[in-house]
């Protein structure tokens, strides 16, 4: 469970099929670079080095200086901290990297406008109403390119994590969002991305009635 498929171009399709294996993931967008051309050892090589490639945050090391921010564009330099989103590129399922300071400024919080959404935390399902907080990758025009969604409790560690980066100033009173939440719930949320101790059940904000239709 969890692979992506992926069909390369140059008539990868077949080769796939024939080397047994259903799927290959890509870790990083980065890798891409150059799979087309490689020879056919390589690339059967490749599917049998199948990987799942992460389906939340993720934090680690840079191994190489071929990243770039997807928020400041700046290269992520080898042995500094990067931050992953699950994302996709070119119809495949791919880790983009941002870094954690500018992961930050793209966080938000809301109330979920359904109760589709799952938490990426525990897998839950996340009620119409409830606070949530938004883990996101902006394109240059401010619109969402990817993002996960968490429950606040569920996202404490990842946070936590993110706060004791080099560079990394966290006020989790600050973030976008924060301010358009009910007071109360706004006080909940706070502790709960705080690490707090959570309150018994998750405050939800209630739908406001919609008018009823006047009689004819």
């Amino acid at each position: 469970g969890g692979i992506f498929a992926l069909v390369y171009r140059s008539g990868m399709e077949s080769e796939l099929k024939s080397s047994g294996v259903g799927a290959v993931v890509v870790p990083s967008a980065e890798d891409l670079a150059g799979i087309c051309s490689a020879t056919a050892d390589d690339r059967t090589a490749l599917c049998a080095l199948a990987m799942v490639a992460p389906d939340k945050p993720t934090l680690e090391v840079a191994s190489s200086n071929r990243s770039s921010c997807q928020r400041c564009k700046e290269k992520i330099e080898k042995g500094e901290m990067r931050a992953g989103m699950p994302s996709r590129h070119n119809g495949l399922s791919v880790t983009k990297w941002l870094k954690p300071a500018c992961l930050v400024k793209n966080l938000r919080v809301d109330y979920a406008p359904t109760g589709r959404a799952k938490c990426k935390g525990d897998g839950s399902p996340i009620a119409k109403g409830e606070p949530r907080v938004l883990f996101r990758i902006l394109d240059c025009l401010g619109n969402v390119n990817s993002q996960c969604i968490f429950k606040p409790p569920n996202a404490a560690e990842y946070l936590a994590e993110l706060g004791r980066c080099e560079g990394v100033t966290l006020d989790i009173g600050a973030i976008d969002g924060m301010d358009e939440l009910e007071p109360e719930h706004r006080a909940w949320t706070k502790s709960a991305l705080a690490g707090g101790e959570a309150v018994a059940s998750t405050p939800r904000r209630e739908a406001p009635e919609k008018p009823k239709a006047p009689k004819k």
